[in-house]
């Protein structure tokens, strides 16, 4: 008894830790450690810390009609032609459309590598950094599914969009079947939803599949606005598994990234399909999209060197802003959904010819 009151009563004075699990394991010891990780995980966020647009209730636009707006998580997505040799990835023509006619674009800093999209998820959703999360960084959803925080959703709803989420996964991984109604979105579309022989491409539902789905939901009559955030599956991994179904190389580049870059270009064309979606509509509308991480190709990685870990993302809206050029931002994912907020705005307000909208939310 006395060995333990002595252990329990160092451990309640133990060293301030890092969150660096490589880190603190071998300065703290395995019970220390184990303690003081786990007394922070029955610490809630701070909602203080959430982004000043999310926590104000923000008067909707009044210059013109909201845009239809779709954001697109897409998995694994970055654009490989500023990672491999000339020649080595294809173009991506509609993404490239998407950068050159769009508002904005750059490189996106995500806390994800490989796996771990929740992570890159929630930044993007509630606008908070890792710093803010605190020890949820690493499982964010399962804090979020008990505690309510300010979040873009909810900012969204006080303009009156309509929200739905699609995931072609089961709803209830990573919680987001109790943390999206706790976020605000009014539907969840999961895997039910497809048909698992018929969408399916490689391992998981298409992208194809999820774009029919959002093109369907954005020609249904909806008086109000209608924000849909998707959050593909057909590119993740392993793609060593349906690597191996593909002759031992493909001009003369490995398995994973030849299976890679089929289900990249993809995407590209669900991007591509959804720009042409908004574009003949009569709402505005307003498209985001975004990697939330870079793919695992450890083989690849080995032979050609890895990527910097960023990915890519564009903002590009169907009544393009006259005489205001696309701009080069590079952001970290935190942040995006508050820029992504500006372009809302800016899509209900009617320009002169060339002149840049400069007014919105500062972030």
């Amino acid at each position: 008894l006395i060995g333990s009151a002595l252990l329990m009563a160092g451990l309640t004075r133990l060293p301030v830790i890092s969150l660096q699990p490589h880190k603190d394991l071998p300065e703290l010891g395995l019970y220390a450690f184990l303690w003081s990780y786990a007394r922070q995980a029955k610490r809630p966020i701070d909602a203080r810390l959430s982004p000043q647009v999310f926590r104000q209730q923000l008067p909707p636009p009044t210059h013109g009609p909201l845009p239809d707006v779709v954001v697109v998580q897409s998995e694994a997505f970055f654009d490989p032609g500023r990672w491999l040799q000339h020649g080595q990835a294809q173009r991506l023509a509609h993404w490239e459309r998407a950068c050159r006619t769009g508002q904005r674009h750059g490189r996106l800093d995500v806390p994800a590598w490989g796996a771990n999209t929740v992570r890159t998820e929630a930044a993007f959703l509630t606008g908070l950094p890792n710093d803010a999360l605190g020890i949820h960084r690493f499982s964010p959803y399962r804090q979020l599914a008990r505690q309510a925080l300010p979040n873009l959703i909810g900012q969204l709803k006080q303009w009156g969009y309509q929200t739905v989420a699609i995931h072609p996964y089961p709803a209830s991984f990573y919680l987001r079947h109790q943390v999206f109604p706790r976020l605000g979105f009014d539907h969840f579309i999961d895997i039910k939803a497809f048909d698992e022989k018929r969408d399916r491409d490689g391992q998981y539902i298409s992208d194809a599949a999820v774009a029919r789905e959002i093109c369907h939901l954005l020609t249904i009559n909806h008086n109000n606005p209608l924000f849909i955030f998707a959050i593909t599956m057909e590119n993740h991994g392993p793609l060593s598994l349906e690597a191996g179904q593909l002759p031992e190389e493909e001009g003369g580049i490995h398995q994973e990234l030849a299976t890679y870059l089929r289900h990249l270009e993809n995407a590209d064309q669900m991007l591509g399909q959804l720009m042409q979606a908004l574009d003949v509509q009569e709402r505005p509308g307003v498209l985001c999209w975004y990697g939330d991480h870079v793919p695992i190709m450890d083989t690849v990685y080995r032979q050609l060197g890895e990527p910097d870990g960023t990915t890519d993302y564009v903002i590009w809206s169907s009544r393009p802003q006259h005489g205001a050029p696309a701009i080069h931002q590079d952001l970290e994912v935190e942040a995006l959904g508050q820029v992504l907020l500006n372009h809302i705005i800016n899509a209900t307000r009617p320009l002169p010819k060339d002149s840049v909208a400069t007014g919105g939310i500062d972030v």
